[in-house]
């Protein structure tokens, strides 16, 4: 349990890194904080849970998803776009080691010397669908909860 609560303290940081550097208000700053600690927590109970048996990227979705509709939650509570919680909230989930490994893994075929390793690109490919497949899942888990509870201004 340490390490789920030092990663959702080390998730509320960046998350809040993002936020300052998205210039968002100071008052919705610990927000968005939540919003990065649920996030990365919710990715890894849902993989603890299922003992590792759920892809990444469908943890990743519905951790996305839960960020969004808490996200929703901040927005009518301190009167801010859900997106100000939202972007930062997810950002520590960006699978950035998974993307780096995966260039360097091609980056090791680049060389015209050394035969093809058929079995490490099938590797490093799989790295970069999986590391494909979690972007997607963050912009689907983001974008679906806002679409289901959109609200119009009212007008004056």
């Amino acid at each position: 349990m340490p390490v789920l609560l030092f990663k959702a303290l080390s998730a509320a940081l960046a998350a809040t890194g993002f936020a300052v550097l998205f210039n968002v208000p100071k008052r919705t700053l610990s927000a968005c904080a939540l919003c990065g600690a649920f996030g990365v927590s919710a990715r890894i109970l849902l993989l603890n849970a299922t003992e590792h048996t759920m892809h990444l990227a469908a943890a990743t979705l519905l951790a996305a998803a839960g960020v969004s509709l808490l996200s929703e939650l901040f927005s009518r509570l301190l009167n801010a776009p859900p997106a100000v919680f939202s972007v930062p909230g997810v950002i520590p989930m960006v699978p950035g080691s998974l993307m780096f490994r995966t260039m360097v893994g091609f980056l090791r075929h680049a060389n015209a010397n050394v035969p093809i390793d058929y079995q490490a690109l099938g590797a490093d490919l799989q790295l970069g669908l999986t590391a494909f497949l979690v972007l997607m899942a963050l912009a689907v888990g983001i974008a679906t909860p806002n679409l289901l509870f959109y609200r119009r201004r009212p007008e004056t």
